[in-house]
């Protein structure tokens, strides 16, 4: 008896010790930016020209030496992506990069339709559990700012 007592006591220390431990209870996982697509008038590339469809676009993660598309049927956006409108009528895509990482960096290809692929390499902290984007290159262009504009 003296034994289930122990064990039973055991188990609710550590059961107390876990739910009260204050040592990383708050990972934020922060990694999405979106981009607008303009011509060089400034019209949205999604608009009713439809240069480019959803349909079509797919991304690549990279993965070691290797690309793989990116799907995840599991999730609500399983091509990790989502067209977006704004109140003002702004439209851009909304994209959830590479989590292969090498170092504190990933690359994502960004395929909009047949021959016409993009290259996007992310900087993110992942200090303390955290993936948390900090900057992106567009073809090797730095840009600003997690929405950005890219003119086709």
């Amino acid at each position: 008896m003296n034994k289930i007592l122990f064990v039973l006591c055991l188990c609710l220390a550590s059961a107390f010790n876990a739910c009260t431990s204050r040592e990383n209870c708050c990972t934020i996982v922060d990694t999405n930016f979106a981009i607008e697509y303009i011509n060089e008038n400034g019209k949205s590339l999604f608009d009713s020209t439809r240069a480019y469809v959803p349909e079509d676009i797919k991304l690549y993660f990279k993965n070691g030496n290797k690309y793989e598309l990116a799907y995840s049927r599991n999730l609500d956006n399983p091509r990790y992506f989502s067209i977006d409108t704004t109140a003002e009528g702004t439209i851009s895509i909304g994209i959830l990069p590479s989590y292969h990482y090498e170092g504190n960096f990933s690359t994502t290809l960004i395929e909009l339709k047949a021959n016409v692929v993009d290259t996007i390499r992310c900087e993110f902290d992942l200090s303390i559990g955290n993936q948390h984007f900090k900057n992106a290159w567009y073809n090797g262009v730095k840009k600003e700012g997690r929405i950005f504009k890219v003119v086709k």
